[in-house]
């Protein structure tokens, strides 16, 4: 069975036709839209680079692939944004607690020169 994405056989399996069916990968390893040969047609199946086609993954035009890159882009420099955040805060905490440890220093310090 051959899959195509001809105009008159859109993602259907089309025996007579003998285009391959083509899609769009977003690769979120490179960040770019690649044009790949489906084969076997969609899910569960691979394209030809061996990736698993998913309907979040692999689309029909290069702006579909585009924009999914763009949202997971985004997605990924908020998280990261935010876990940037909550370090500073605990790095801030961190450094306000060694500031009262080195005072707990000081005055056993002191406290214990007065004593002997």
């Amino acid at each position: 069975m051959h899959y195509c994405n001809c105009e008159h056989a859109e993602f259907y399996p089309n025996p007579e036709c003998g285009q391959p069916l083509v899609m769009w990968r977003a690769d979120t390893e490179q960040w770019k839209a690649v044009q790949v040969q489906c084969p076997q047609g969609l899910y569960p199946h691979q394209d030809a680079d061996g990736q698993k086609i998913y309907e979040n993954t692999h689309f029909t035009t290069p702006e579909k692939a585009w924009e999914r890159l763009e949202r997971e882009s985004m997605a990924w420099l908020s998280l990261r944004t935010d876990d940037v955040a909550r370090l500073e805060q605990k790095l801030a905490a961190l450094k306000n607690e060694v500031v009262e440890a080195g005072k707990a220093v000081v005055a056993v310090h002191e406290r214990r020169n007065r004593a002997a």
